[in-house]
């Protein structure tokens, strides 16, 4: 079986912004929005476009390597431990991608939003 892993190809911060843009871009599509709303900066773009490059970096060769398997599971844990823990999760994101900051930042923001804010594109598409 063949996989395609964004990830590898990621060398610079600007790369992952771009692949980050791209794979929104494919969803919306994917997901039944025409041509015209996929250009639409709206709010669930604006909010993710940021933590989604820091996340696909911080599993960049440049980052910790493990790729885009590492990324599918960092999404869903947005736990927050007084001691890093070793599973993939945003707040290990952050620390990978400690000396880029606006990819900390980023990440940082999305784990202080209140969890009905963080949740606002699972609502949209209930």
């Amino acid at each position: 079986m063949l996989s395609f892993d964004p990830t590898r190809l990621i060398r610079t911060p600007d790369q992952a912004v771009t692949a980050a843009n791209t794979m929104m871009q494919m969803s919306a599509v994917g997901l039944g929005s025409g041509v015209d709303q996929v250009s639409d900066a709206g709010i669930w773009e604006a909010n993710t476009e940021g933590p989604l490059a820091a996340m696909l970096y911080a599993a960049s060769p440049r980052g910790n390597g493990a790729g885009i398997e590492w990324v599918l599971l960092a999404v869903d844990n947005m736990r927050i431990d007084r001691q890093l823990t070793i599973e993939p999760g945003w707040q290990m994101a952050a620390e990978i991608v400690r000396d880029r900051p606006l990819f900390h930042n980023a990440l940082m923001r999305t784990l202080d939003m209140d969890p009905k804010q963080r949740d606002f594109h699972r609502l949209d598409h209930a």
